[in-house]
């Protein structure tokens, strides 16, 4: 326990993920103390925002338990040419002399390297088993670590690996952060060596990961790979941890029921970290049922939970049950699922604005008028005019009333709006003493101790939930449209039979949240009694209702929908595409069924209000906006064109870059054409070369053996200097960097043309343009994704579906 104690303060003092509250404080020492001992557990905490904290403390804990449980250097195992680290250097053991010393043969191969003869004191002293050799000197940070906390580093320190389960976004923060460590900065992997396993399957050595070391935490952000590897790994991990909410979701949940079962095969501890959300449906719990022992905040909390009703005039309720009877009509025909997603959007909006007139309530209606536009054999004007009758009715009004009858300024409130209405609402109330947050918005440790009060504006079950749950102050109030009433008080009666139940389960003898549940629950059923409301609409009212707030956690949980749909279009793409992969963080959802997956510091060209082109970072693409995709070919289709051409002409080729990337490619695929090569053989002959443990895949090679597929460039140099190897040539292999960097150049050059086309078109009216053919396509949503290892060819343009 001493040794946690000492990385908790450890972390606490390098705040690699800023300022640390009293009660994350508690979390660490909470999960500590179940860490240590080495059992299974589940743990449940108000939020997310603590998990990088916790998982650092965990990693690093185990960094130290075995620099403090590892054996020294054993003499007698090493084999010849093992590889060893000696005094920051690398060597291959090349065995004894008989007169008590040892021959070390250098690894670098540089002139002023030397091979070395070491007596044994000397060996065990200052000699470290490594994975590997490099060709440089050791950084010794883990060295550097142990002495700062008073131990010794003696092995290789592999005394167990564990595993954890966690999403992109906190992968990239754990991987980006850096502690203090005797006055140095060093980054989380030069500490802890880490890998990450891909969602192909695929093994990776974390960013700053030392390849000489052994890796001692296992990565991985997707859980059906996840899964897979556990059942097919031979050597059971040390521990498994799995961290984050999004693994309880419908989409995931059936991956990691099993595994409680593959961690008891393993005899391998297992613990469950996550947020209160967690307590939502049987299946969830009867996953944390299985692992004890538990411990969850909600039997600890208590807070005041209100609903105030929002009046809705006649004329409101009336257009309100039309649309519904509508959607009832609808909702079992598969061609009309978009449609009725736009019109509950729209309806939601309606609902939830706080002024007559709202703009955002008129783009939706516009959306949906352009969408039946497009599509002339759906008909329902009157939905259309319903909506607008909305859209000029005075409910509005009796929101904006009922927010200022609820906010007064003697403390701080938050109101948490429907997530395309913030803004909204910003400029319409201008408060002090009110900030306002959108649904979707993460909840985090700066919130608490902060507002006196939190308003939900007509909240869907999960997203009352979500923020009921966390806690950030002592009184919640919900406003709702009168017409949905009936749909939070089902919600809430299903909760507070589940939360009751888990209570039950894990012996929580403790009220917490179930106590302001129950109040909420009987002020809610005393107003449906008093209330006069026709009780054919309720029951309809309240099943769509139910179906749409489905829809939306299919929305908020999408990323598996996304991939699955991506996995499904890359077949779309076979004869054509490379093996370039990249990360997409965006899915922009268009009109025409369009959709668009966006990288990470994508360009897009929108159309203006005024009908010019503006070009947009996809970061900052919005609801509403136009965007206009041009049919415009990417540098790599130009590239393989181009290749083709100069193949049969080799007059085409006009600097010293093109015939330097053009001599090395032809030459490799001549070399493949002659002998016959197959992907696997080749892959075979060319491990042969490779300095390294991360062999290429057969696939890999299978696109460099075409050149409608060849990539334009390789992922690293050095793959340029093992293809002069194979094909014997000499002036390939020793000048592989020059034929790297002129293949780099021909990239940026294609690539750079395409960008000053796309360019030359900014500021330009779009009915101006009439050589590019293009596609124009309405924002209807952006989700935010990360979803890795997706063809280059597919993303930042309009796919169909």
């Amino acid at each position: 326990m001493e040794q946690s104690n000492n990385i908790k303060s450890f972390i606490i003092k390098s705040r690699p993920f800023g300022y640390i509250s009293n009660r994350q404080k508690q979390v660490m020492e909470e999960i500590s103390k179940f860490n240590t001992k080495g059992e299974s557990f589940t743990y449940q905490y108000l939020n997310e925002s603590f998990y990088c904290n916790v998982i650092s403390m965990l990693c690093l804990q185990l960094v130290l338990n075995n620099i403090e449980n590892d054996k020294p250097l054993s003499i007698a195992d090493l084999l010849l040419h093992d590889s060893i680290e000696y005094r920051k250097s690398y060597y291959y053991f090349e065995g004894c002399n008989g007169d008590g010393t040892y021959n070390l043969k250098a690894a670098d191969n540089r002139k002023n390297s030397c091979d070395m003869i070491v007596p044994e004191n000397l060996l065990l002293q200052f000699g470290h088993r490594s994975r590997k050799v490099k060709k440089r000197k050791a950084n010794n940070y883990l060295h550097d670590f142990a002495q700062y906390f008073g131990l010794e580093l003696k092995g290789l320190v592999n005394n167990g690996q564990v595993a954890v389960l966690l999403t992109k976004d906190v992968y990239n923060k754990i991987i980006q952060s850096k502690y203090i460590v005797e006055n140095q900065q060093l980054f989380f992997s030069q500490i802890c060596n880490s890998e990450y396993l891909t969602g192909s399957g695929k093994i990776n050595l974390s960013l700053h990961a030392d390849t000489a070391n052994e890796p001692l935490v296992l990565f991985c952000s997707n859980a059906n790979a996840f899964i897979n590897y556990l059942d097919d790994r031979r050597k059971p991990f040390k521990k498994i941890y799995v961290f984050g909410d999004k693994w309880y979701m419908d989409n995931y949940l059936s991956d990691i029921l099993s595994l409680p079962d593959l961690a008891n095969e393993s005899n391998t501890a297992l613990s469950l970290i996550s947020s209160n959300n967690v307590a939502n449906n049987t299946d969830s719990m009867r996953m944390i049922k299985m692992i004890q022992p538990s411990r969850n905040w909600l039997s600890d909390y208590e807070e005041s939970l209100s609903f105030v009703n929002v009046h809705t005039n006649i004329d409101f309720a009336t257009y309100t049950t039309e649309i519904i009877h509508f959607l009832i009509e609808a909702k079992n025909d598969p061609s009309l699922r978009f449609l009725t997603k736009l019109i509950w959007n729209s309806l939601r909006v309606g609902a939830s604005v706080a002024r007559k007139n709202s703009p955002l309530f008129g783009s939706q209606i516009n959306i949906l008028e352009e969408y039946l536009e497009t599509h002339k054999n759906i008909h329902c004007p009157k939905v259309i005019d319903d909506l607008h009758h909305i859209y000029s009715n005075r409910f509005g009004a009796q929101m904006k009333k009922m927010i200022l009858k609820t906010v007064n300024n003697s403390s701080l409130y938050a109101i948490v709006v429907p997530d395309k209405l913030k803004s909204e609402y910003e400029d319409l109330f201008n408060l002090p003493n009110v900030s306002f947050f959108s649904f979707r918005d993460k909840i985090t440790e700066d919130m608490y101790d902060r507002f006196g009060t939190v308003v939900l504006v007509n909240p869907y079950a999960h997203e009352r939930k979500k923020w009921a749950r966390a806690f950030i102050c002592k009184q919640l109030i919900i406003l709702t449209p009168q017409f949905f009433i009936d749909s939070i008080y089902n919600s809430v009666k299903k909760e507070l039979r589940l939360v009751k139940e888990y209570n039950t389960q894990n012996d929580f003898s403790k009220g917490g949240y179930v106590t302001p549940l129950r109040s909420l629950l009987n002020d809610i059923n005393r107003y449906r009694i008093n209330q006069q409301q026709q009780e054919i609409d309720k029951q309809d009212a309240n099943h769509i209702y139910k179906q749409m707030e489905t829809d939306e956690d299919e929305i908020l949980s999408s990323q598996e929908v996304y991939v699955k749909e991506i996995e499904e279009r890359k077949t779309e793409y076979a004869k054509i595409t490379n093996a370039e992969k990249v990360d997409v963080h965006k899915v922009i959802t268009l009109t025409h069924g369009n959709k668009l997956y966006s990288t990470d510091n994508a360009y897009l060209l929108i159309e203006s209000s005024n009908g010019t082109l503006v070009r947009r970072e996809a970061t900052q693409i919005a609801y509403g906006d136009k965007i206009v995709n041009f049919n415009i070919p990417y540098a790599d289709f130009s590239y393989r064109k181009w290749f083709k051409d100069v193949s049969e002409d080799q007059s085409l080729l006009t600097n010293k870059d093109e015939q330097n990337d053009f001599r090395w490619k032809r030459a490799f695929i001549n070399f493949i054409n002659k002998n016959d090569y197959t992907p696997a053989i080749l892959q075979r002959k060319m491990t042969l070369f490779e300095n390294t443990t991360e062999h290429h895949t057969k696939q890999y090679y299978a696109t460099w053996s075409d050149p409608k597929k060849m990539p334009m460039l390789p992922r690293e140099p050095e793959f340029i200097k093992y293809i002069g190897e194979l094909i014997s040539d000499d002036n390939i292999r020793e000048n592989y960097k020059m034929f790297y960097d002129s293949s780099a150049a021909v990239k940026q050059e294609l690539t750079a043309t395409r960008d000053a086309e796309l360019l030359s078109l900014v500021n330009k009216r779009l009915k101006d343009v009439t050589h590019y053919r293009y596609s124009v396509g309405i924002v209807t949503s952006v989700s935010d994704v990360c979803i890795p290892d997706v063809p280059r060819i597919m993303t930042n343009k309009f796919v169909k579906g």
